[in-house]
This record gives structure tokens, sequence and C-alpha cells, in this order.
């Protein structure tokens, strides 16, 4: 009988034991490699605007010299080096210049004692040539025009509300160094919104293909303490140790925001909405948090930017140097009168006992046949043409930052005064159009949009609105403010001019 066959035996089949941490590290891997092409974009960016600083620093000197602190940030280590900030001031014109052109700024664009916007209606591409779509109709209507109106009015005390405290400080930086931003976040409160100031010296932007803002890149400086609290376990492992032991220890990170390439808008999270929002661990290259924004939360102002250039020249910058005479100019009159009140002496060798004194009261003993005595020398100098070239550089300061129509103590009458306020309007007028694209339209159109998702705080459109809303007709921001009336100032002038020629 044949003996069995023997079949070897069947090895099992041992699944391969994926690593649990595997996930982890791609993920790790991902976070550090999206960082490290953010700062790529972030590093274009800090270049374009690394000419400027210099100038703007100096400018902060001279004009806000409890402000500027420009700075920056090693590429390997994260140090914090900041630009010098010492500077020898002995004239305040410039300071006081500033802050009054800025005052008049913040009244002349978005008082936030008034409405200084409202709503209208536009007709979007697709709605033009639709039969029953006429945008005048509709806002002869009296109820869609109240609606509108409440609409402007809402928003805008919202908005107010929030941005009187950081406004003045935004005019301020405007006119000094010519850029400055907000930070529109959502406040889950009943505040509804929170509009925190951004300064110049942590701004980095972009430019879009239109000129506008693109990109923004925020350098911001927590302790190891607040980024635990902030990012959590997206920090590296060696951050969160260190900040057991080193609480206060500070860490640079970049917040970077700028339009989301793909992303599906049917799902409603944070990593599918139009506008990518990061965080990036600077000395790591590693994004510890990612989410996203509705609208560009970033409201940046800009003004006199040249075709092509990223950040513009402020007033403060164009008279920088006349700053920096003028203050050369008053040192300069301090001396000599010191040198007048308190002249050098002419002291005889071997006459005084002592060393000459000049304090007052002081007893000065010599020879009694001694020939000569101590004697002041004479100065030969010009104190007039001094005083004169100082209030020619004030003055050029002033027509500058243009205050020098703001004084009307020497004006004959009130319309006198009145063509001179007018006349300052128009020569800020051409800021307009640059505070319009950049800063106010984004911060407009966040809140606005904010409020009409949070619901309960805007009434019903009319039926007729609605209608027209489906029909492709969409709201337009019409700006009211002493500003942006002064453009138009042509069109009414040249009204009142044919008013009064048919009168006659």
């Amino acid at each position: 009988m044949a003996k069995p066959r023997k079949f070897p035996r069947e090895e099992k089949q041992v699944p391969v034991q994926v690593p649990t941490n595997s996930e982890f590290i791609r993920r790790e891997m991902e976070t550090k490699e999206k960082g490290r092409q953010l700062l790529k974009r972030y590093n274009e960016a800090k270049n374009k605007r690394q000419q400027y600083v210099p100038i703007w620093q100096e400018v902060a000197n001279y004009t806000l010299p409890y402000r500027g602190g420009f700075y920056d940030i090693a590429p390997n280590t994260g140090a914090i080096q900041v630009f010098d900030k010492s500077a020898e001031i002995y004239d305040d014109t410039a300071i006081n210049a500033l802050t009054k052109a800025a005052s008049a700024l913040y009244s002349y664009t978005a008082n936030p004692a008034t409405v200084w916007f409202g709503f209208g209606l536009v007709a979007a591409p697709a709605a033009r040539g639709k039969k029953g779509v006429n945008v005048q109709d509709l806002l002869n209507q009296h109820d869609i025009k109240t609606y509108l109106e409440t609409l402007a009015r809402i928003t805008c005390e919202v908005i107010n509300a929030s941005l009187s405290t950081p406004l003045h400080g935004f005019c301020q930086e405007l006119l000094a160094f010519a850029v400055s931003a907000f930070l529109i976040l959502e406040d889950y409160s009943n505040k509804l919104i929170n509009i925190q100031p951004v300064s110049a010296k942590d701004l980095f932007v972009l430019n879009d293909v239109y000129g506008g803002i693109g990109e923004v890149y925020r350098s911001v400086i927590l302790t190891n303490e607040q980024a635990v609290s902030l990012f959590g376990g997206g920090l590296d492992a060696s951050v969160i140790d260190d900040a057991k032991e080193n609480p206060l220890k500070e860490r640079v990170f970049i917040h970077a925001v700028l339009p989301r390439g793909y992303y599906n808008p049917e799902i409603k999270d944070k990593l599918n909405m139009p506008i990518a929002s990061y965080w990036i661990d600077y000395q790591s290259q590693k994004v510890v948090l990612e989410s996203g924004y509705e609208e560009f939360p970033y409201s940046v102002g800009r003004i006199n930017v040249p075709a092509g250039y990223v950040y513009g020249f402020s007033p403060a910058m164009n008279v920088r140097h006349t700053i920096k005479s003028l203050n050369k100019l008053v040192k300069q009159k301090l001396n000599a009168g010191d040198l007048a009140l308190t002249p050098a002496m002419n002291v005889p060798i071997d006459t005084y006992l002592n060393p000459l004194s000049m304090k007052p009261a002081a007893l000065n003993y010599h020879e009694a046949d001694a020939g000569h005595r101590a004697e002041p020398m004479h100065t030969i100098g010009n104190f007039q043409i001094n005083i004169e070239t100082i209030q020619d550089a004030r003055e050029q300061v002033r027509q500058g930052l243009m205050i020098d129509l703001i004084n009307q103590t020497d004006k004959d009458n009130t319309y006198q005064a009145m063509q001179e306020q007018l006349l300052q309007l128009k020569l800020m007028s051409p800021w307009q159009g640059n505070l319009e694209r950049d800063a106010l339209k984004p911060l407009i159109v966040r809140v606005f949009n904010i409020l009409r998702r949070r619901g309960g705080v805007f009434p019903e459109p009319p039926a007729a609105l609605e209608e027209a809303y489906k029909n492709g007709v969409q709201l337009s921001i019409e700006y009211q403010s002493p500003l942006a009336k002064a453009q138009r100032h042509f069109d009414v002038s040249a009204t009142e001019r044919t008013l009064a020629f048919g009168g006659q």
C-alpha cells in the first residue's frame, strides 16, 4: 500500500503590520511641505517690502515716535532684529501735523458718527437684457428703497461700533507709511463682529492680477504658552515640551491668507471655503492650523500706489527730508541760544586762583594786579535767518500733510472757509479709489455677509426685490463720505452752474 503523499504544510500569510504612526508621519510631511511652499510666497512678499522698511522706520522716528517698531526675522533662528528707533526730535510740527491730518481723514472717509455708505442695485451681466429687469424701476419703489436704506443703516451701525477705536490709528499709519489694515473676525457674542487693527510693521501683501490685494501675510509674535493654547497638537512636540519649561519664550508665526485653488463648494467645512487661512510656525516651517473664510478677512488700505507697485508713497514719506532738516534747524537754534545765554569765555592763564565757575552767585578769585580778566567770546551769527528758515520748513511740512487748510482762524468769512475745506477734500480725493477697492469694500462685504449668515438681523426683502435677485440683480455699494462726495463735486458744480444760468 502506497504511503500517503505528504504535501508541504501551507504557511500562514502574516499580514504586514502598518505602523500606527504612519498616518501621523504622512500628515507631518504634508504640513511641513505646505509650510515650506507658503513661506516661499511669504519671502517673496517680504522681498517686495524690504526696500520700504528703512524709509518707514525713519518716518516713524519723526512722525510716530511711539509706534513704528519695524523689525526683521532671522531666516534660521527666527530671532527678531529691531530697526534703529533712535532719533533726535527737537520739533513737534510733523507729529502734530500727522495727528491732525489723520483726524481729517478719519472724518472724511468712514466717520463712525455717520452712515457713510448706502446700498444700491446693479444688473449683473447675465441679467442685462432680460425682460422685466429694470434697476431704475426697482429703485423707484418705496418699499425697496426703504429696505436698502435699512440694510445700509444696520450694517453701518455694526461696523461703526467696532471701527471707532482702531480707525484713527489706521489713518495715522496710512498717512505715514501709505499702508495699514484691519482683520475682520466673526464674534459669536452680542458684538457680532470684531475688527482688529493690523500694524504696517507686521503686514506683507502681494497683488492680484488686477493690482488689488491678492494675498496677505502677517507676522505674529506669540509666547509658547499662547501658541499651545491656540494651536495645541498642531505644534511640534519640541515646542510643547519647551512651553513647559519656558512658557513666556517668544516665537514667530506667519498667518497666510490667500484664495484657495481647489475646493468643493458643496462641502461646508473650513477646508472647503474660497479663502484659505494657514498658520505657520516660522522656525519649524510647519502648518500648525489650516482653516478658511467665506470672504477675505483682511481689509488693507493703501494710498498713492503707482501702477506695478505693491506699496505706495505717503505724504509723510514725501516730506521726510524736510522733516529731518527742520529738526536739525531747531537743534541749531537751541545751540545758538545756549551759546548766546552762556557764551564761551576767554580766561587768561595764571590770573584766577581756582577754575572759573559760571554758576549763579559763584565767587572767582584772581590776582589783584591782573591786567586781563575773563571775558565772553563774541560769536557772529544771524538768528533771523535761522528763524525764517524754520518757519519755511514748518510751512512745507504742513502743506505736505495738507493741514494748512484746516486752520481757519484768519478766514474772512464762512464761504471762504468752506471753499478751502473743499480744496483739502479735493487734494485727498485721489486716495478714495484705492481705499474703496482695497479697504472699504472688503470691510463692508465681509460684515454684511456675516450679518446675513447670522440670520435675524436684516428684515425680509420685498417680493419684487427677491424676484429681481433670482434674475441676476445684485447689491452695489454707494459711498456717501465727504471724500467720496468731493470726487463728484465737479458734476455737482456743473449742475449748480446750469441751474444758476437757467434762473437768470
